[in-house]
């Protein structure tokens, strides 16, 4: 209906603004449509023709395009007993197309000395601090090079903070905060943002938990208003916490079957002291977190 496809160009708009809020990202565009099409402008041009585009025709070109004779389907069949999938070997390699470059000492780089000269600018000129009155401290710096707002949020949550034998409570809690507020549940409280053709990341470190959200200027209440209810009002269902725990321990067996995994999982565990402080989580401490605890 009209309501969906416009939900749809509204987080197509949002996502292209975003992606060009740069100015690589914008260089990108422009290159591109020059390149393939002999229009640098084309990636925005397209974006504007989407508002002519109606509910009919797209039932038009779906019922023309993606019809049972037009797919393809590929069904995985493996042998009984199989364990792993078997790749033919790959052809003899005939060495490189191109010589290495020559070894060089950083010592021996020429750097210019206008590089060596500090610069008279900072990134926090200009920026304002505010407290407000339930004590979250804010600071805002105006910038509009790009009609965008990045908004970043950090709490002092971190994995140093977890007890003995919860490895793991803090970025499980971060992980659980994303399923949403009271009364919405994770795919409602997500696809609020989906809409706007942006996302919320959160996660825990040593110290601290933060999260970033870009968004576009004009949706700014709305991103906050999410941020909000993540971090005041999360809502800790028990089904939510049963499926991020499942998630993390299925990461963490693959990331220890990885020889990188392995090896930091070593040297973290043998580097801290007492070894069960290591900042990696086990499957027990993983399993042993409850809903309480979080």
């Amino acid at each position: 209906d009209e309501t969906t496809l416009e939900k749809l160009r509204r987080r197509r708009r949002a996502r292209s603004t975003l992606s060009d809020a740069d100015p690589s990202g914008m260089s990108q565009r422009l290159s591109t449509g020059m390149a393939k099409f002999e229009d640098p402008f084309h990636h925005w041009n397209s974006i504007r023709a989407l508002d002519d585009v109606t509910a009919d025709d797209i039932r038009r070109v779906t019922s023309e395009y993606l019809t049972e004779e037009n797919s393809t389907v590929a069904v995985l069949d493996p042998l009984p007993g199989a364990t792993s999938v078997s790749f033919a070997e790959p052809a003899p390699s005939t060495g490189p197309d191109l010589s290495p470059p020559p070894a060089q000492s950083p010592s021996e780089v020429d750097i210019p000395p206008g590089l060596l000269v500090p610069s008279d600018r900072s990134v926090s000129d200009g920026s304002r601090t505010v407290r407000l009155d339930n004590g979250i401290l804010v600071i805002l710096r105006r910038d509009t090079s790009f009609p965008t707002v990045a908004t970043g949020f950090s709490c002092a949550m971190g994995s140093r903070m977890e007890p003995e034998g919860l490895t793991g409570l803090a970025d499980m809690t971060a992980r659980t905060m994303l399923c949403g507020p009271p009364g919405q549940d994770s795919a409602r409280f997500n696809a609020r943002l989906e809409e706007l053709g942006t996302s919320m990341d959160f996660s825990a470190a040593t110290d601290i938990a933060g999260g970033m959200v870009n968004s576009l200027a004009g949706d700014i209440d709305e991103v906050i208003a999410a941020v909000s209810d993540m971090l005041r009002e999360p809502a800790f269902r028990e089904d939510d916490i049963d499926r991020v725990r499942k998630e993390m321990v299925s990461g963490l067996e693959d990331w220890l079957r990885s020889p990188v995994g392995a090896a930091m999982a070593s040297f973290l565990g043998q580097s801290t002291d007492p070894p069960e402080r290591s900042p990696v989580p086990s499957v027990r401490t993983l399993e042993g977190i409850a809903g309480k605890d979080i």
